[in-house]
């Protein structure tokens, strides 16, 4: 093969789309998270979820269009390949040298538009590759390791790491066996299909089971945002509606207190009972970081040496914190999302008030 010149549309809309991709997704998560007190590694990671889900709604009308113009191009002969080649990167065998012109004419005689956005097979299947096993590493490895970190109840990393290695690869294994019975009652018992064919079989029930999730999840949007546009005029109702909602909230929101209380009372009880010269207290401290700071400031800070403080009847232990430890984290969390969700709730609630009176 040999290079020759041909004037080819630079891929500028792909990385417009790309940086209003990570823009918009940079905007969302400073919209709804606390980037000050959230974790850097919950941070980037969302991040990461967000911007390759806009990136998908932005790559997948350039690669239907891209679609359209090598379909276009195909004509059946057997110069579409050579066509191909000639519009990506101008390529021509060297057989074509001496009729390269007569070549660039023939894919010109197509009277085939190319699209501002047009991008080559190779570097569209490279993208897509990408954003599918980012998104299979994140969906099944990274954020539910990350997810059951969060919620382990120890205080050391490497227990925290190993508590959420063993929960994921119990649920994993739990899975694989099933699949595995299942897989072996239809090739055994119904003899529906070979054991040569298990890899095109799994395959298909991979991409069925996305397609289901996927016309699912669509027809839901299809039918469930029209109607909430449509509901969201009707300003009496929805009115009612976060009336409704307000009282079940309410109701949430008072067991998610009482809860927050009962445990708050607990970790005083013992902040009081660790001094700072107990081996316990630093952790007894981790459990107080997890509080609200409203709330932290009530806690004793194991500086009192008085000797009428009354020991706990409970025995202590590292392990009894650590339990603790994962309660508060739940609770805390719980109160926190309830309370979150009660400030929008009564915001909408007092905006729709106003509006009709």
């Amino acid at each position: 093969y040999v290079k020759m010149e041909f004037k080819s549309v630079p891929p500028i809309i792909l990385t417009v789309e790309f940086i209003l991709a990570f823009l918009l997704a940079l905007y969302i998560l400073h919209r709804y998270a606390d980037l000050r007190r959230q974790n850097p590694f919950v941070t980037i990671s969302t991040l990461i979820v967000w911007f390759l889900s806009f990136v998908i709604i932005f790559l997948l009308p350039v690669d239907v269009s891209s679609a359209f113009y090598r379909s276009c191009i195909s004509d059946g002969s057997s110069n579409v390949t050579l066509c191909s080649d000639l519009y990506c990167n101008g390529d021509v065998p060297d057989n074509w040298i001496n009729m390269s012109d007569n070549l660039s004419s023939y894919c010109h005689s197509l009277n085939c538009y190319q699209p501002y956005s047009f991008i080559c097979v190779l570097p569209l299947e490279i993208l897509w590759y990408l954003i599918y096993w980012l998104f299979f590493m994140l969906s099944w490895i990274v954020l539910p390791l990350a997810q059951s970190y969060v919620l382990a109840g120890y205080f050391s990393i490497g227990k925290k790491l190993l508590r959420a290695l063993i929960e994921n690869a119990v649920f994993y294994i739990t899975l694989l066996i099933i699949v595995v019975i299942l897989f072996v009652y239809l090739i055994v018992v119904e003899k529906l299909f070979a054991l040569e064919q298990l890899p095109y079989i799994i395959a298909t029930a991979s991409n069925t089971w996305g397609l289901f999730i996927l016309a699912f999840l669509l027809g839901y949007g299809l039918v469930d945002v029209p109607r909430g546009i449509f509901q969201a005029s009707l300003h009496t109702y929805t009115l009612n509606h976060c009336y409704f909602r307000a009282a079940k909230l309410y109701i949430d929101m008072a067991e998610a207190n009482e809860d927050l209380q009962e445990v708050t009372q607990r970790v005083k009880s013992i902040s009081q009972t660790i001094h700072y010269n107990d081996s316990l207290r630093k952790y007894v401290d981790q459990v107080i970081k997890k509080f609200p700071s409203d709330i932290r400031t009530e806690f004793s800070k194991g500086h009192d040496d008085f000797e009428d403080f009354t020991p706990s009847e409970d025995m202590l232990t590292k392990s009894s914190l650590e339990t603790l430890y994962k309660k508060v984290t739940k609770t805390v969390r719980l109160a926190n999302s309830i309370k979150i969700q009660w400030t929008t709730l009564t915001d909408q609630a007092l905006d729709l008030e106003d509006v009709e009176t």
